[in-house]
């Protein structure tokens, strides 16, 4: 039988003294793979493989089912990965896979192989259910052939470059007659390292910001340059889009724009001094030597 080992120094761990943190990283030790033999299932419509120590995940069946917001999730995840406690296996249309490093710290058996005797059952120690397990690892109902994974994969590919050229249709951002294969080659190359989810919630900031009059950015981008991870990323809720183009109460903007603007306004306000001073000449000086000509100035100011 397998069970999770933890030493008594996670009190002292960083994660531990976050409840919420914690939670979700027991959690996926309790998801991860504990069999050394990989295993092959179908979800989502999505064949995919857990090897030991991997699990799946996905952020917003995990925020519901832990109670925990998507955005702590999220920042836990990137935590995680930065001080090497976990590493993306794989990404794909409604989860993604992880690796526990070093899961064989925390997997106990007694014997991996184990056959019950004298408990009233026989089999495989790997094969008993666990309420948890079973959360996060659906049973195979059957193994699909190396072909037939191939073709199921391309199948949900292709679905995934549908649904995201749809998605953007349907907020008429910039509304495109056909989905040309440029857009499906700058889709499916963000597809490596984003979820539909995600690149579903980076259009849909962006569609808010260049249509609301509480943000200065304006520009269309065509959905194949939307693409190009310098544009798309910005839009991502993470890397707060919001605050980074919203415009600044007094008149000025954020952002490029305001940069711009102010320096714009400053060259303004350098020229009119220079002409004030051709005027009426510097405080504290007597600049107008010819009192005839400080006369037609002035009848010219009138």
């Amino acid at each position: 039988m397998a069970f999770i080992g933890i030493d008594r120094d996670i009190r002292n761990h960083w994660i531990y003294k976050d409840p919420e943190y914690f939670k979700v990283w027991f959690e996926m030790l309790c998801c991860a793979r504990y069999a050394r033999e990989p295993k092959t299932d179908l979800q989502d419509g999505e064949v995919y493989t857990l090897n030991y120590g991997e699990f799946m995940f996905g952020r917003i069946k995990w925020s519901d089912r832990l109670n925990v917001g998507e955005q702590r999730i999220r920042t836990l995840i990137k935590k995680l990965i930065k001080e090497e406690m976990i590493e993306l296996v794989s990404k794909h249309r409604y989860f993604s896979i992880y690796k526990v490093i070093n899961y064989e710290k925390f997997n106990h058996q007694n014997n991996q192989q184990e056959t019950h005797t004298g408990q009233g059952f026989q089999g495989d120690a790997n094969q008993q259910t666990n309420h948890l397990l079973t959360t996060c690892q659906p049973s195979a109902n059957h193994l699909l052939t190396t072909k037939e994974q191939s073709n199921n994969k391309d199948n949900n590919v292709n679905k995934d470059i549908k649904d995201i050229y749809e998605f953007w249709n349907s907020l008429e951002i910039i509304k495109h007659r056909e989905l040309t294969q440029k857009m499906k080659s700058s889709i499916n190359a963000r597809l490596e390292n984003m979820t539909v989810d995600e690149m579903r919630e980076a259009i849909g900031n962006y569609n808010t910001i260049i249509t609301s009059e509480l943000y200065w950015y304006t520009h269309k981008f065509t959905l194949d340059k939307f693409m190009n991870p310098r544009n798309i990323d910005q839009f991502l809720t993470e890397n707060k889009p919001f605050e980074t183009f919203r415009k600044k109460k007094g008149g000025g903007n954020g952002g490029k724009n305001g940069r711009y603007d102010a320096r714009h306004a400053e060259a303004n306000r350098n020229d009119a001094n220079k002409n004030e001073e051709l005027f009426i000449g510097k405080f504290g000086h007597n600049t107008v030597e010819n009192p005839e000509e400080f006369d037609r100035m002035l009848r010219n100011f009138e």
